[in-house]
């Protein structure tokens, strides 16, 4: 499963009237795991880095939510999971807006896609 067509599933979602990051952590891990897909959760990257999943695949993505920072913050933590062999890809699932500007960016050769609750970009 690419992060692209995770995207796309993810987007469909109606999630949670309520977005702090848990509840949003939460209800990522079971859209994921009502499609079937094998994600585990709260995976280290490195001594420093853990990333909220790392789906199964060719290549493995790893999901992060975020429902608060800014671009310039989030970037520089999708950047240090991009560096981990671990992951193939990133999915940036966010409640906020300005978050949509990481859509379409490479970070250490692996892209990054964002899905803005409730839309895919």
């Amino acid at each position: 499963m690419t992060a692209a067509a995770l995207a796309t599933e993810l987007a469909a979602v109606r999630w949670p009237g309520s977005l702090d990051e848990y509840v949003l952590q939460h209800a990522v891990g079971q859209a994921l795991q009502h499609a079937g897909h094998v994600a585990v959760p709260e995976v280290w990257l490195s001594a420093r880095d853990r990333i909220d999943f790392v789906v199964a695949g060719q290549p493995p993505v790893g999901i992060e939510v975020k429902v608060a920072g800014s671009c310039d913050r989030v970037q520089a933590q999708l950047g240090r999971y991009a560096a981990s062999p671990s992951v193939g890809e990133l999915l940036l699932v966010t409640s906020k807006a300005r978050h949509r500007a990481l859509h379409g960016q490479t970070l250490h050769g692996k892209p990054v896609h964002v899905v803005l609750t409730g839309q895919v970009l």
